[in-house]
């Protein structure tokens, strides 16, 4: 599946030059200071008795079109918003404490036997390496054997001969009770530069596995070299510091088909789709249902609810060779407010050094089996509110930076699609939301802060001169409900 992103600023760097230039709220504006301000501003009182949508003059449905060469953008999408008022509330990156691991241990694995997957190698491992590493500081010529100069060699031989010490014979068999592990990042001397919790546990009977991992404590990069099964160096491998602490949980084995390409979002009350008769039968009522129950069995339903169902399959042909399931994507739940999903959007900088912060994101897949994977990823603790009630844009204005920014974000990417094996590059909005989402504080890793946004959902279509199509849902747009800004799901805000 390939990685679909928003490179906002990149497109506006590159294209500002072709394009023309829009208006200043939906580009330059970035102060949070001022974007608060706004939002604190009073709203006339003969307003305020009106509901949301009708204040801000959002109708039910967006309709819009934009072909250019290989670029096309259209909507015939719902418009959806939540009926109370919109608040901005200070948010944290969070770990998953032992209390929430505990209770999705015993809602997910119950009694089913597990063992601990070690995260240590063993003695069989470090030495052929080490025996590379006295025959490059015997060579002239030590970058045959993956190494910068003998005295490269020499460093690298006493990590290993240390780590070769300290590793065990064997792998270790440990029983796993789903309590929190203490884990290191090594860096290239062995040493632990950082250190995490996590559990990384597997039944090879069940096919269960049940993964949680912490963030590290590094507040720099953690170089370390990467080698291959001979033990030369490939290059190097580099953690990054991130707030991306995630779980997963899979009820399967390696057969089963990986279902990882979103085919469409369904109406929670349609019956199967007929395309999937042949791997599933369920409806998706009864997904959502699965999901609804794992979060009350889990303990998280006040903090979380269902949001949205989606078929996902194994493959983007939909031949008959297809396997499919069900995605139910949850959402936090904010003094009575959703926060947006980031969906199929990956939100990773091209820079391996800089800092990471993803959006949460709550997934539940489900088939005929029963639901048989959990995806937790980039947890939040929600801190103070600091505004009830946001004074946001009415949608007329919203809907104006929509499209002066789509053309702007997308002809450019198209055309470089267009010369080279991609024939069309489609981008059919279907969903359009007003919810929370989360922006970094400037410069800043460990606080964010929920403010109001509307978020243009997308199904992305790729299709290249063979007829090989790539699909995924995002959010193509983000756009700031105070002051129009366009949102970077790169940069953080």
């Amino acid at each position: 599946m390939r990685k679909v992103c928003i490179f906002i600023l990149l497109f506006l760097l590159i294209c500002v030059g072709c394009q023309p230039t829009p208006e200043e709220p939906a580009v330059t504006r970035k102060d949070q200071r001022a974007m608060l301000e706004r939002a604190k501003e009073p709203i006339p009182a003969e307003m305020l008795s009106l509901p949301l949508r009708e204040r801000l003059e959002v109708p039910d449905r967006l309709a819009y079109a934009y072909q250019r060469g290989a670029l096309t953008i259209d909507a015939d999408a719902v418009i959806v918003m939540p009926e109370s008022e919109m608040p901005i509330v200070r948010v944290f990156p969070t770990d998953f404490d032992q209390a929430t691991v505990s209770r999705l241990w015993n809602t997910l694995v119950g009694d089913v036997p597990m063992t601990a997957v070690q995260e240590y190698k063993t003695k069989e491992y470090y030495a052929p390496l080490i025996e590379l590493a006295l025959q490059a500081m015997e060579s002239d010529d030590p970058q045959k054997y993956g190494f910068d100069s003998r005295e490269d060699a020499q460093r690298r031989l006493e990590s290993l001969q240390k780590q070769y010490v300290e590793a065990p014979e064997t792998p270790t068999v440990i029983a796993a009770d789903g309590t929190l592990q203490q884990g290191a990042y090594l860096d290239d001397e062995g040493q632990a530069a950082a250190t995490y919790t996590y559990i990384k546990a597997e039944s090879t009977q069940t096919g269960y596995r049940f993964i949680v991992r912490n963030n590290g404590s590094n507040a720099e990069p953690i170089q370390t070299t990467m080698y291959d099964d001979a033990g030369k160096a490939m290059g190097f491998s580099l953690r990054r510091v991130e707030r991306n602490a995630y779980f997963s949980f899979i009820k399967g084995n390696e057969d089963q088909a990986a279902c990882f390409v979103w085919d469409r979002e369904l109406d929670w009350d349609a019956d199967c789709p007929p395309e999937a008769a042949g791997s599933l039968s369920i409806p998706p009522r009864q997904a959502v249902a699965a999901a609804a129950r794992f979060l009350e069995e889990a303990g998280l339903a006040e903090e979380y609810r269902v949001w949205r169902v989606f078929l996902i399959t194994d493959w983007p042909e939909g031949d008959e060779s297809c396997t499919y399931a069900y995605r139910v994507v949850c959402s936090r739940l904010v003094n009575g407010c959703p926060t947006l999903m980031a969906g199929n959007l990956v939100e990773e900088s091209d820079d391996a050094f800089a800092p990471n912060w993803r959006s949460e994101k709550l997934y539940v897949d489900v088939n005929d089996q029963g639901l048989y994977c959990v995806q937790l990823t980039s947890p939040l603790t929600v801190g103070d509110t600091m505004i009830d009630r946001a004074n946001l844009m009415p949608f007329s204005e919203i809907r104006s930076i929509m499209e002066k920014m789509l053309p702007i974000l997308y002809e450019e990417q198209a055309r470089s699609f267009e010369e080279g094996v991609r024939t069309t590059y489609e981008k059919h909005i279907r969903r359009v939301e007003l919810g929370l989402w989360c922006i970094r504080e400037m410069d800043q890793l460990g606080q964010g802060i929920l403010i109001p946004a509307w978020a243009f959902y997308a199904n992305t279509r790729e299709v290249n001169e063979d007829g090989e199509a790539w699909c995924s849902f995002e959010p193509i747009l983000l756009v700031n409900a105070v002051d129009g800004s366009v949102i970077d799901p790169l940069l953080g805000y």
